[in-house]
């Protein structure tokens, strides 16, 4: 049954000579097109077809002479109606602009109250006051996918500047791009809240955390790897964590698990909590270490804690497990390359003399740790250490601190011994 003529805005043709000549030269283009309050309607030489005006991206009104034609572009392609009078092409024109903002108004109206509300969420991404973990921006992106996805960007020009296209705009430039609006986000949240936790920061500690430090505290995404090397300050950043969630009230201390692998560590920890956050966060933080806890959740859900392995509680035993462990590790060349080089060079943090203030506090660095080559010796700098470990690496025979091949002893000074001696260069 034919639609109601009121249902068209208008109906328009070729006509009179045009018919003949344009199905001719212009085969191809549809030959009469009719508005709709919902599509566009183009007929064809042999069959009609339907554009819904949400799908229309431009129209392009063309004039001539004596004819006029109207190209469309749509989310399917493109066709042209050729062929019209001037002032009809003119008309239907006019009519498709007004049927699309008609449209379009309508579409953006009946879905205002979301539209403003998931906007809303996504302004707030211009100076958060959270962290934007990636959980919090999937949910966000969900909502906006849904609230945009079925309203692509092909309003009409007339519409640019309204609030509420303004509005659609942006949550579909989220869409596009989500990580690049989270990663935008998480910048300024981090320059401000380094600006706004300072005091904290500054006083959590003995010493005023680093800056990489401070960082791995306010970086707050559903998971941070922070990969620091033995003595680098990897407790502190756990307990200026700890005490900066709490703070900030953004975890109750109740909620909050801290886990070491040995226990003297997990002592450390908790001292450490409860030294520098006070007895209240202290009190609802659980430290525990890995085994421990391990042992715990397995008690209570089976009813009896279990036996641990030798290697937990002999070190000895651990020894030879790891190095059993490795030695499998090395049987992998490209591994066993990268394991060497870490073990040249990456296996303890390295600061050099220049960082201290005396030579006093630069001792007191050396001697926490027990520097050793891969050779086995103990070595009196890292600096030492990298070079014993490259010489032993590529096969290089050497003695460190060997006796000097002549007599320098004094009454007032020992024997003189070079760091190292490369027997067979003699040098």
């Amino acid at each position: 049954m034919p639609e109601p003529q009121a249902e068209f805005r208008i109906v328009t043709r070729r006509r009179g000579l045009a018919s003949v000549l344009f199905a001719v030269v212009r085969p191809g283009d549809a030959k009469g097109a009719a508005v709709t309050r919902t599509a566009l309607r183009v007929r064809g030489a042999f069959r009609t077809g339907e554009i819904p005006l949400g799908e229309i991206a431009t129209a392009e009104l063309r004039t001539g002479l004596g004819w006029g034609a109207l190209r469309i572009r749509h989310a399917f392609g493109k066709v042209t109606v050729s062929g019209l009078s001037r002032p009809d092409a003119t008309a239907l024109a006019t009519a498709l602009e007004a049927a699309r903002v008609d449209w379009w108004r309508k579409a953006v109206e009946a879905r205002i109250e979301t539209l403003r509300s998931v906007h809303g969420r996504v302004a707030q991404l211009a100076d958060p006051q959270r962290y934007i973990a990636r959980s919090v921006l999937r949910d966000l992106e969900r909502d906006s996918r849904d609230v945009a996805g079925n309203m692509a960007s092909r309003w009409p020009a007339a519409l640019s500047a309204a609030p509420e296209i303004q509005m659609l705009k942006t949550i579909r430039d989220l869409v596009s791009d989500p990580e690049g609006f989270r990663t935008r986000a998480n910048e300024v949240f981090v320059k401000n809240e380094l600006s706004r936790s300072r005091a904290f920061l500054d006083r959590v500690e003995e010493r005023p955390l680093t800056d990489e430090q401070r960082r791995a505290v306010v970086d707050d995404d559903d998971r941070n790897l922070v990969v620091a090397a033995a003595g680098s300050g990897k407790t502190s950043v756990i307990v200026a964590k700890a005490g900066w969630l709490a703070e900030r009230a953004y975890r109750r201390p109740s909620e909050l698990l801290l886990l070491a692998f040995a226990r003297n560590a997990r002592e450390e920890l908790g001292e450490r909590i409860r030294g520098r956050l006070g007895d209240e966060v202290a009190n609802g933080v659980t430290v525990r270490t890995f085994h421990g806890l391990g042992t715990e959740i397995i008690g209570r859900a089976e009813g009896r804690s279990p036996s641990l392995a030798k290697e937990a509680e002999d070190n000895v035993a651990l020894l030879e497990l790891l190095k059993g462990i490795v030695a499998d590790l090395l049987a992998d060349r490209d591994l066993s390359a990268t394991l060497l080089r870490w073990f040249q060079g990456q296996f303890a943090p390295y600061r050099n003399e220049q960082e201290f203030r005396s030579w006093g506090e630069y001792w007191d660095y050396i001697r926490q740790y027990d520097i050793r080559s891969l050779k086995g010796e103990k070595v009196k700098s890292f600096e030492e250490c990298e070079i014993a470990n490259f010489l032993y690496l590529n096969g290089v025979p050497y003695e460190y601190e060997a006796d000097y091949e002549r007599d320098t002893a004094t009454p007032a000074k020992r024997q003189y011994r070079p760091d190292f001696y490369l027997p067979e260069a003699g040098i």
